[in-house]
């Protein structure tokens, strides 16, 4: 790359001429009738992105979830599927039968939880269950400490304003209204 400012700026502009010239996208090396890249910065030669239905997104994104099973965990779709059999179809943590959602969308497969260290797949898990345990670096005391830390404050304790210290239990009246 080019480090002198001067002689860059006069290479991109010979590139973008160049590409200009052979009918391409100066910005993203696109056919310029069909970039689709260019929509928010108002260039005149972006067209309408063609607009796929809702089966075939989903088709998509579960062949490349498959495909990142096999490349990242060495993990087959029947492998996958026979692991989630095995956790009665939800996350191993919690059980639940989404997979969560990610940006509003559904997700199509359940993450492969696995140790760091070993890459030794544990289990199926839910968006929110697995982030939860990278959360906590997938260390055991970090895990134990939180659930402690969770039975010492429980929804229907509080603390007493005079004595800090103290919990206090709420009737079941004020916990209904706490909530």
């Amino acid at each position: 790359m080019v480090k002198d400012p001067v002689k860059r700026a006069a290479y991109f502009s010979a590139w973008r001429a160049k590409r200009k010239a052979a009918g391409l996208c100066t910005a993203h090396g696109t056919k310029m009738p069909n970039c689709v890249v260019c929509k928010e910065k108002g260039k005149q030669h972006q067209l309408k992105q063609q607009t796929r239905s809702d089966e075939d997104l989903a088709r998509e994104r579960m062949s490349r979830a498959i495909y990142d099973m096999r490349h990242k965990f060495g993990l087959s779709k029947e492998s996958y599927e026979a692991m989630l059999a095995r956790q009665s179809g939800g996350c191993a943590i919690c059980g639940s039968s989404m997979p969560g959602t990610r940006n509003g969308k559904p997700l199509v497969r359940f993450s492969v939880d696995h140790d760091h260290e070993t890459d030794q797949i544990r289990g199926l898990l839910c968006l929110n269950c697995n982030a939860g345990l990278g959360q906590f670096k997938d260390k055991p005391e970090r895990i134990y400490a939180a659930y402690m830390y969770l039975l010492q404050h429980p929804r229907w304790l509080r603390m007493d304003p005079a004595t800090p210290s103290s919990l206090v239990i709420l009737s079941a009246m004020e916990h209904r209204d706490a909530a």
